[in-house]
């Protein structure tokens, strides 16, 4: 995402999104045991998905359908929702959350954390949401 359209976007949506409280504790077990740019990087992810999300309930016609697939990841061994967190954004956007499919065949997680946290298939969905 260009860092002007960033910006202007934060402006445009200050006060009505914030990191989800879930998530938020995670971080700070994954800032106790982690590299701090994981921290950073899963922030920002979760930022720019929720711009994301608005910007597209903004757009979208009234009555119109989003399709989202998506992965939950892990890291240092805890999973992350991801499915939940984007569905919570687009409710606080205004769509309603139709349907979260989960997909058949899971994917595992990275060799590095099976190393450390051994194998754990992680969902992988298909989310519905519409205006």
């Amino acid at each position: 995402m260009n860092g002007k359209y960033r910006l202007e976007l934060e402006e445009k949506y200050k006060g009505k999104i914030s990191v989800n409280p879930n998530l938020n504790r995670q971080l700070v077990s994954f800032q106790a045991n982690n590299n701090s740019n994981i921290v950073r990087m899963v922030k920002n992810y979760f930022f720019e998905m929720c711009l994301v999300i608005f910007e597209m309930f903004r757009v979208i016609k009234k009555d119109g359908i989003v399709y989202m697939v998506n992965d939950n990841v892990r890291y240092a061994g805890e999973t992350i929702p991801v499915d939940l967190i984007l569905s919570d954004f687009a409710e606080a956007a205004g769509f309603n959350v139709d349907k979260i499919w989960i997909l058949g065949n899971g994917k595992g997680n990275s060799s590095q954390q099976m190393g450390n946290h051994g194998r754990e298939e992680l969902r992988k969905c298909l989310y519905v949401w519409r205006k």
